[in-house]
């Protein structure tokens, strides 16, 4: 189980960085988006933050899961982002939703994975 958490981690880790630092610096073209997928993805990236802030937190997650370090905290700072990827794909773009469900399902294993890490925080 420990060799397939690293392989989680790293893979994860190398994911979110890839695509934390293609925002700055787009070396890979934003894709295509139409309708109300395309006009909720405009709307965010007029208000100057949203994309930004998402991007950093991709980042700084990533480098977390990279190095080793607070995981078990980056994966709760990724859960809003992995839930967040998913209802947008599900609601305004179902066919390319694929990559959010990856995202998810190995956020929810790395959580899962450091779940005795959270239990006092849920104490009573």
């Amino acid at each position: 189980m420990k060799k397939l958490t690293t392989i989680v981690r790293y893979v994860l880790g190398l994911a979110l960085l890839f695509f934390g630092l293609n925002a700055f610096f787009q070396f890979m073209g934003p894709p295509e988006m139409a309708g109300p997928a395309g006009e909720f993805a405009a709307a965010l990236f007029a208000t100057g933050y949203m994309f930004p802030i998402v991007a950093i937190i991709e980042i700084i997650v990533g480098l977390m899961f990279i190095a080793n370090k607070y995981v078990a905290l980056g994966a709760v700072l990724l859960a809003p982002l992995s839930i967040n990827f998913v209802l947008f794909h599900i609601f305004l773009d179902l066919p390319s939703i694929l990559f959010a469900l990856i995202i998810a399902v190995l956020n929810v294993y790395m959580i899962a994975d450091n779940m005795s890490k959270y239990k006092p925080m849920l104490k009573p």
